[in-house]
Protein backbone atom coordinates (compact mmCIF):
# COMPACT_ATOMS: atom_id res chain seq x y z
CA UNK A 1 0.00 0.00 0.00
CA UNK A 2 2.78 2.35 1.12
CA UNK A 3 4.69 1.68 -2.15
CA UNK A 4 1.22 2.54 -3.99
CA UNK A 5 1.17 5.63 -2.12
CA UNK A 6 4.53 6.97 -3.21
CA UNK A 7 3.96 6.10 -6.54
CA UNK A 8 0.63 7.86 -7.05
CA UNK A 9 1.98 11.07 -5.13
CA UNK A 10 5.20 10.89 -7.54
CA UNK A 11 2.38 10.51 -10.50
CA UNK A 12 0.70 13.47 -9.25
CA UNK A 13 3.41 15.45 -9.12
CA UNK A 14 5.37 14.81 -12.54
CA UNK A 15 2.26 14.97 -14.88
CA UNK A 16 1.57 18.12 -14.46
CA UNK A 17 5.30 18.81 -14.65
CA UNK A 18 5.42 16.46 -17.78
CA UNK A 19 2.24 18.59 -19.56
CA UNK A 20 4.30 22.04 -18.91
CA UNK A 21 7.32 21.05 -20.55
CA UNK A 22 5.81 19.48 -23.35
CA UNK A 23 3.73 23.10 -24.14
CA UNK A 24 7.36 24.68 -23.13
CA UNK A 25 8.54 22.62 -25.90
CA UNK A 26 5.31 23.69 -28.37
CA UNK A 27 5.99 27.43 -27.79
CA UNK A 28 10.09 26.90 -28.21
CA UNK A 29 8.61 25.20 -31.76
CA UNK A 30 6.79 27.37 -32.72
CA UNK A 31 9.10 30.32 -31.95
CA UNK A 32 11.96 28.84 -33.79
CA UNK A 33 9.29 28.28 -36.68
CA UNK A 34 7.71 31.85 -36.70
CA UNK A 35 11.51 33.45 -36.76
CA UNK A 36 12.07 30.95 -39.69
CA UNK A 37 9.38 32.15 -41.89
CA UNK A 38 9.81 35.71 -40.99
CA UNK A 39 13.61 35.23 -42.02
CA UNK A 40 12.53 34.00 -45.14
CA UNK A 41 10.46 36.74 -45.87
CA UNK A 42 12.67 39.00 -45.22
CA UNK A 43 15.34 37.44 -47.56
CA UNK A 44 13.03 37.19 -50.25
CA UNK A 45 14.03 39.73 -52.67
CA UNK A 46 10.55 41.21 -53.79
CA UNK A 47 7.73 42.40 -51.18
CA UNK A 48 4.98 42.63 -54.17
CA UNK A 49 3.17 40.75 -56.66
CA UNK A 50 1.71 41.87 -59.86
CA UNK A 51 -0.50 40.78 -62.10
CA UNK A 52 -2.65 42.16 -65.24
CA UNK A 53 -6.70 42.11 -64.93
CA UNK A 54 -8.30 42.53 -67.61
CA UNK A 55 -11.19 45.19 -68.45
CA UNK A 56 -14.13 44.94 -70.16
CA UNK A 57 -16.33 41.59 -71.71
CA UNK A 58 -15.47 42.63 -75.20
CA UNK A 59 -12.37 43.59 -77.23
CA UNK A 60 -10.45 45.95 -77.54
CA UNK A 61 -9.51 44.91 -73.67
CA UNK A 62 -7.45 47.16 -71.30
CA UNK A 63 -5.31 45.74 -68.77
CA UNK A 64 -5.23 47.12 -65.38
CA UNK A 65 -2.12 46.16 -63.20
CA UNK A 66 -2.50 45.04 -59.77
CA UNK A 67 -0.53 44.64 -57.00
CA UNK A 68 -0.64 42.96 -53.89
CA UNK A 69 2.02 42.10 -51.15
CA UNK A 70 3.60 39.10 -51.62
CA UNK A 71 2.50 35.63 -49.05
CA UNK A 72 -0.91 37.15 -48.38
CA UNK A 73 -2.79 37.27 -51.65
CA UNK A 74 -5.66 35.04 -51.46
CA UNK A 75 -8.75 36.15 -49.66
CA UNK A 76 -9.37 39.66 -51.30
CA UNK A 77 -9.41 37.99 -55.16
CA UNK A 78 -9.61 40.12 -58.38
CA UNK A 79 -13.38 40.50 -59.05
CA UNK A 80 -14.95 43.83 -59.20
CA UNK A 81 -13.44 44.89 -56.53
CA UNK A 82 -9.93 44.32 -58.23
CA UNK A 83 -8.02 43.90 -55.24
CA UNK A 84 -5.09 41.47 -54.06
CA UNK A 85 -5.97 41.49 -50.19
CA UNK A 86 -5.28 38.74 -48.07
CA UNK A 87 -6.94 37.24 -45.42
CA UNK A 88 -4.31 37.44 -42.82
CA UNK A 89 -2.74 33.39 -43.11
CA UNK A 90 0.57 32.99 -44.71
CA UNK A 91 -0.73 31.53 -48.27
CA UNK A 92 -0.19 27.62 -49.15
CA UNK A 93 -0.22 26.30 -52.65
CA UNK A 94 -2.24 28.36 -54.87
CA UNK A 95 -3.87 25.61 -56.82
CA UNK A 96 -4.33 23.37 -53.83
CA UNK A 97 -6.01 26.02 -52.05
CA UNK A 98 -8.38 26.53 -54.33
CA UNK A 99 -9.11 23.38 -54.91
CA UNK A 100 -9.96 22.62 -50.99
CA UNK A 101 -12.36 26.04 -51.20
CA UNK A 102 -9.46 28.92 -50.74
CA UNK A 103 -10.32 32.18 -52.40
CA UNK A 104 -7.37 32.13 -54.79
CA UNK A 105 -7.97 34.01 -57.90
CA UNK A 106 -7.17 32.01 -61.23
CA UNK A 107 -5.67 35.02 -62.94
CA UNK A 108 -3.12 35.35 -59.74
CA UNK A 109 -2.69 31.43 -60.40
CA UNK A 110 -2.03 31.99 -64.14
CA UNK A 111 0.74 34.61 -63.18
CA UNK A 112 3.08 32.29 -61.56
CA UNK A 113 2.61 32.79 -57.86
CA UNK A 114 2.75 29.81 -56.15
CA UNK A 115 2.71 30.51 -52.63
CA UNK A 116 5.08 31.07 -49.80
CA UNK A 117 6.95 27.59 -49.44
CA UNK A 118 7.45 27.11 -53.31
CA UNK A 119 9.03 30.85 -53.76
CA UNK A 120 11.00 30.77 -50.67
CA UNK A 121 11.89 27.58 -49.96
CA UNK A 122 12.16 27.68 -46.02
CA UNK A 123 13.67 25.15 -43.93
CA UNK A 124 10.52 23.39 -42.55
CA UNK A 125 9.58 20.37 -41.12
CA UNK A 126 7.03 18.46 -42.65
CA UNK A 127 5.01 18.31 -39.90
CA UNK A 128 4.30 22.20 -39.84
CA UNK A 129 2.84 22.03 -43.51
CA UNK A 130 -0.61 21.21 -43.98
CA UNK A 131 -2.62 19.50 -47.16
CA UNK A 132 -2.52 22.89 -48.74
CA UNK A 133 1.00 23.77 -48.17
CA UNK A 134 0.50 26.15 -45.69
CA UNK A 135 2.77 26.67 -42.53
CA UNK A 136 1.07 25.77 -39.51
CA UNK A 137 2.16 25.70 -36.15
CA UNK A 138 2.45 23.06 -33.21
CA UNK A 139 -1.41 23.39 -32.23
CA UNK A 140 -2.29 22.65 -36.15
CA UNK A 141 -3.06 26.46 -36.66
CA UNK A 142 -1.61 28.68 -40.00
CA UNK A 143 0.70 31.33 -38.81
CA UNK A 144 -0.50 34.45 -39.66
CA UNK A 145 0.96 37.51 -41.70
CA UNK A 146 0.64 41.42 -41.67
CA UNK A 147 1.92 44.57 -42.90
CA UNK A 148 2.98 47.62 -41.22
CA UNK A 149 6.40 49.45 -40.29
CA UNK A 150 4.66 51.07 -37.70
CA UNK A 151 3.44 48.43 -36.00
CA UNK A 152 6.30 45.83 -37.11
CA UNK A 153 9.49 47.58 -37.21
CA UNK A 154 11.80 48.28 -40.28
CA UNK A 155 10.80 44.54 -41.91
CA UNK A 156 7.48 46.35 -42.58
CA UNK A 157 5.83 42.74 -42.13
CA UNK A 158 5.06 40.81 -38.89
CA UNK A 159 4.80 36.59 -38.92
CA UNK A 160 2.61 35.02 -35.34
CA UNK A 161 1.19 31.86 -34.51
CA UNK A 162 -2.02 31.99 -32.57
CA UNK A 163 -0.56 30.27 -29.49
CA UNK A 164 -1.86 27.13 -27.40
CA UNK A 165 -5.24 28.96 -26.75
CA UNK A 166 -5.73 29.14 -30.46
CA UNK A 167 -7.21 32.62 -29.84
CA UNK A 168 -5.90 35.86 -31.96
CA UNK A 169 -4.63 38.66 -30.10
CA UNK A 170 -3.99 36.81 -26.50
CA UNK A 171 -0.77 37.55 -24.27
CA UNK A 172 0.39 33.55 -25.53
CA UNK A 173 0.93 34.84 -29.18
CA UNK A 174 4.31 34.19 -30.44
CA UNK A 175 5.50 37.12 -32.73
CA UNK A 176 8.43 37.94 -35.26
CA UNK A 177 8.90 41.36 -33.47
CA UNK A 178 8.60 40.85 -29.98
CA UNK A 179 11.06 39.37 -27.84
CA UNK A 180 10.67 35.99 -26.53
CA UNK A 181 9.68 37.21 -22.69
CA UNK A 182 6.61 38.52 -24.05
CA UNK A 183 5.74 36.14 -26.30
CA UNK A 184 4.34 33.62 -23.44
Amino acid sequence: MVVISVIAVLAAIGIPTMLAMKKRSMVNATRTLVNAVATAIASYPTRTWQVNVRQGATPPYTYVPRIGRLFDLNGGGLGTSMTMAGDGKLDGDPVKELAAGGNFSQTLIDSGYSGFIAMTQPPIAKRNVNDVRQVIDEWKEPLRIAFGADVYGPSGFGIWSIGPDKTHGTKDDITSWESAEHAD
